[in-house]
């Protein structure tokens, strides 16, 4: 049997209000310390649409005024 105040805990932890609230602080922190918004983008070597983003990935970061960080992923196993 479980713990009947579980479900109003998770519900306080993942609401709406609580993450609007952490996001706001992490972007109020952002502005403080006058860094960029920051991307990660994943690219996966043998995906076309990878190669597409990577060729665009700098120009899209001066036009938005971001930082993007890349990260590369092992292609997908053959089945």
């Amino acid at each position: 049997m479980s713990n009947p105040i579980v479900p109003y805990v998770v519900k306080a932890i993942t609401s709406p209000r609580l993450r609007k609230l952490s996001r706001a602080q992490a972007e109020r922190r952002r502005v403080r310390k006058g860094q960029p918004h920051r991307v990660t983008v994943y690219l996966r070597i043998t995906d076309p649409y990878s190669y597409l983003l990577l060729q665009v990935l700098e120009e899209l970061g001066n036009r938005l005024r971001i930082w993007a960080q890349e990260r590369n992923r092992s292609p997908k196993p053959a089945r």
